[in-house]
């Protein structure tokens, strides 16, 4: 694992230390040895250079696809005959149990 990536998981993992002062944030980059190249990058929140020195992507891009949570519903299959369904029938009164 990359130094730089140890650095960052340790601020992740302890976020009081993103507010110690400038010392204290070069004494935790001695610790883990990180060289002085990546280390001006992480002082200057430079992404692009910590890419480029990790090895990173240049160009990143996240698809995002709908969930399949809820089931598909099926159709109801439809009628061959000229009948109206019950629920029509309901609707529009057009009952043939209902004479005028």
């Amino acid at each position: 694992m990359s130094s730089t990536i140890r650095y960052l998981e340790t601020l992740a993992i302890h976020p009081n230390l993103t507010a110690g002062t400038a010392e204290e944030l070069e004494s935790l980059m001695d610790s883990l040895q990180i060289d002085a190249s990546e280390r001006t990058a992480l002082l200057q929140g430079d992404v692009m250079a910590l890419a480029r020195l990790n090895g990173g992507r240049k160009q990143m891009a996240a698809i995002q696809f709908p969930g399949d949570d809820e089931p598909q519903r099926e159709e109801e299959p439809q009628r061959d005959d000229d009948q109206p369904g019950e629920d029509e029938q309901e609707i529009t009164g057009n009952r043939p149990d209902r004479l005028n």
